[in-house]
């Protein structure tokens, strides 16, 4: 990897990992404005997830001998915590897990129910996510995350690392304290982040490292694809905090700007 793309990785990184939106997620109103928009990643991350497990080992009949043993074991033990995670005395997916932090938070979970029932009845993604009721910047990073999709296994792995798993516990983290600090009534999304700042942090950040290094090999093309997928996902992610964010401080110049009574 050059050392230009290198500094621009970390220069996006930086920005997702500093962004001002975790600061003004500190009262109840902005905790549902957050996971009204924040729902299409948890979502649509394992969309990506199950595309990479998918080109790891396949899933054709009769079963074959998957092309890279070592890759294949790293990804089934993420998507193993990610789809029946061991929360307390139960298993549950994190997508699952988050619709109760939302519906815990007061925050419409419509949108996102309607998306899926549509998706079950056959319904093409986009179609069905512009008639769900989902916020157009959820919206805008959803069309993003799908021509991930369509991207060469080497720049979805990228997207995987950089974009997700390496990202995700230092984004969480500054979040995390701010709602705890403002005691805010949203105790499963404070499980929620926790779960991901740990598991991210400790085990799946480096199992998709290892994943990257057993893909891309020595492959200078195919590190070249994921590099360019990792800068293509992290300016996905920064342009939807942007948008969060700023939907954040007109709220806050709204309330503002009423007049006080006497």
């Amino acid at each position: 990897m050059s050392t230009s793309t290198q500094e621009h990785i970390a220069a996006l990184t930086e920005s997702a990992r500093s962004h001002p939106l975790y600061a003004e997620v500190n009262n109840p109103a902005a905790v549902r404005a957050f996971m009204a928009h924040h729902v299409v990643c948890v979502w649509d991350f394992m969309s990506l997830v199950k595309s990479l497990q998918r080109d790891l080992i396949g899933w054709s009949l009769p079963w074959l001998p998957p092309r890279f043993a070592g890759a294949a074991r790293l990804i089934n033990e993420i998507v193993l915590d990610e789809e029946s995670d061991e929360i307390g005395d139960r298993h549950i997916s994190h997508f699952e897990l988050y619709l109760e932090a939302m519906a815990e938070a007061g925050v419409d979970i419509a949108p996102m129910s309607r998306l899926i029932d549509a998706l079950r009845r056959g319904d093409e993604v986009m179609a069905a996510a512009e008639h769900s009721g989902l916020p157009g910047a959820a919206l805008r990073f959803l069309r993003a995350s799908l021509e991930v999709l369509d991207m060469p296994l080497s720049a979805r792995v990228g997207a995987f690392y950089y974009g997700r798993e390496q990202l995700i516990p230092q984004m969480f983290t500054p979040l995390l304290a701010q709602l705890e600090s403002r005691a805010l009534p949203c105790a499963s999304l404070r499980t929620y982040l926790s779960r991901h700042i740990e598991s991210d942090g400790e085990r799946h950040g480096p199992l998709s490292l290892q994943l990257l290094e057993q893909v891309c090999g020595e492959d200078a093309d195919a590190w070249a694809q994921a590099r360019g997928a990792a800068v293509f996902a992290l300016e996905a992610r920064i342009a939807l905090w942007d948008a969060v964010h700023a939907r954040l401080l007109a709220a806050h110049d709204v309330v503002e700007a009423r007049p006080q009574r006497a």
